[in-house]
């Protein structure tokens, strides 16, 4: 069969992609043959030493890399919206994914090395039988000759603890598979983000309200933003993301066991999960014929799992109360990298501290108005809880939160997916063009190089974000109770 003139465009968008994905990693792949692997002093160096710092070509190299990114993300939208309209299909669409997920695990993490520290916390317990919750890693006997704690900041060796305890576990777990070499870590530690990324593309698939989801899928798997901090860099963000849309997904089947299951290990991965639990026990609550039986038993599900793992690491819990009672020490990526500068100069740390405290209460509200709306609706339908907990994480970044990273999007990316709305779609294109390239002036830049970069990478979500919440969430038909409309799962 001929083919058609669209079909000819999307090869040549599906190439512009792959090749862009090539580019932005293959100066990392000679690394991996270094032994031992040594990989600290080339963050956000994507020429990987080939060009020193301070040499113009550096610099010149961190904006091809930024047009590359772009290239990727509007590579991506371009074919989202082909396969969409049927000029690319779901085997092609695969075929592409398989391809470009196979450069993103054999690209190493430059944009920034924490998992390396994830891995040396799995190997304190693994490999010299300590508590990495108790122990830093500076007060480990011989560590400064141990290749895990190679490409470790210096600065992160103080620290005691890790995130939650199920995360701790997987590091153990990673490390420990790894023999104490860092590169057969790492790549055991990537291919369990490759499988909870696989399984919340497949969430996306099964959430399709009818016909089929493969255009959801691919739109959320070959995302740029979401493969190359995932597959690539191996955050564990993607950990818990997996764990909160499998509670969902349980949900839309009203398996109450496993939604508190599936909470309880969110919440042992990462804390942050629990700006979205409650909304599962409103939805819970209004679901006939027994709403409260529910949440009795997602909650006793829940509190088992969590207290399971905590339980095994007691001193987790004073690392979560530390992280709450004090918060976070710098600010990136948030809206108070917009007010810093200003508050320097107007009120110093008291207008600091005022714009935090006015930017949670702005949180607070909006999560509260979430709650009352699904509440009012008798819990929601799973689509509107999606919709919510989408909300809820978006107004977090927006207003409460100190630190945004790149990664931490996939929280309410994620739920955004699940949303049959075609300006969810246009929501998540949007990030996979406009995110990546600020980020990578972040770091090693200028005073100013810094503020701009920082500005630019809070607006280039804020500004789409806040007009689709006031677009869709305002509007009060998509808040109504559900009439016969057929729930996914």
């Amino acid at each position: 069969m001929n083919a058609t003139p669209d079909s000819r465009a999307a090869w040549c968008c599906a190439l512009l992609w792959l090749g862009s994905a090539l580019m932005v990693q293959i100066f990392s792949f000679p690394l991996w043959f270094g032994r031992p692997l040594v990989l600290i002093d080339y963050e956000f160096d994507y020429f990987a030493g080939l060009l020193p710092v301070d040499d113009p070509g550096f610099g010149r190299g961190r904006w091809l890399m930024a047009g590359f990114f772009m290239i990727w993300g509007l590579a991506h939208v371009r074919l989202v919206g082909w396969m969409e309209r049927g000029c690319w299909s779901a085997r092609q669409a695969g075929g592409l994914l398989a391809a470009g997920t196979a450069i993103c695990l054999a690209g190493l993490p430059l944009i920034s090395p924490d998992i390396f520290y994830y891995l040396a916390k799995g190997w304190v317990e693994s490999g010299h039988g300590l508590n990495a919750y108790a122990v830093a890693i500076r007060d480990v006997p011989g560590q400064e000759h141990d290749p895990m704690f190679a490409n470790v900041y210096a600065g992160f060796k103080n620290h005691s603890g890790n995130y939650g305890p199920a995360f701790q576990m997987i590091c153990a777990l990673a490390a420990a598979l790894g023999g104490g070499d860092p590169a057969a870590s790492l790549l055991v530690f990537k291919t369990a983000c490759l499988a909870a990324y696989a399984a919340c593309a497949w969430v996306a698939v099964r959430a399709a309200p009818s016909g089929p989801g493969g255009f959801r899928a691919f739109l959320f798997a070959a995302h740029p933003l979401l493969l190359y901090t995932f597959v690539t860099a191996a955050h564990n963000d993607v950990l818990m993301a997996a764990a909160m849309l499998a509670a969902w997904a349980a949900a839309a089947d009203k398996r109450w066991v496993w939604v508190g299951c599936m909470l309880g290990l969110a919440f042992s991965i990462k804390w942050a999960s629990l700006i979205i639990t409650p909304l599962f026990f409103i939805h819970a609550l209004g679901r006939p014929p027994h709403g409260w039986r529910a949440c009795l038993v997602m909650g006793l599900a829940g509190l088992a799992v969590a207290g399971a793992f905590h339980g095994h690491y007691l001193e987790s819990l004073e690392v979560l109360e530390r992280f709450l009672s004090q918060g976070y020490r710098v600010v990136r990526g948030g809206l108070f990298v917009v007010v810093f500068p200003l508050a320097q100069g107007v009120g110093g740390e008291a207008a600091l501290r005022a714009s935090l405290w006015i930017g949670r209460l702005l949180f607070a509200g909006i999560w509260l108005w979430l709650a009352w709306r699904l509440w009012r609706v008798g819990g929601g339908t799973p689509v509107q809880l999606a919709a919510a907990a989408w909300a809820a994480f978006a107004a977090y970044f927006l207003f409460a939160a100190q630190v945004v990273m790149e990664w931490y999007f996939i929280w309410a990316m994620g739920f955004a997916a699940l949303q049959p709305d075609a300006r969810f779609r246009r929501w998540l294109g949007w990030l996979s063009v406009g995110v990546m390239p600020w980020a990578i002036f972040q770091v090693k830049s200028d005073f100013w190089g810094t503020v701009i970069a920082n500005w630019g990478f809070y607006f280039s979500f804020a500004i789409p974000t806040v007009g689709l919440m006031v677009r869709w969430l305002g509007r009060q038909s998509n808040f109504e109770p559900d009439k016969g409309r057929s729930e996914p799962g």
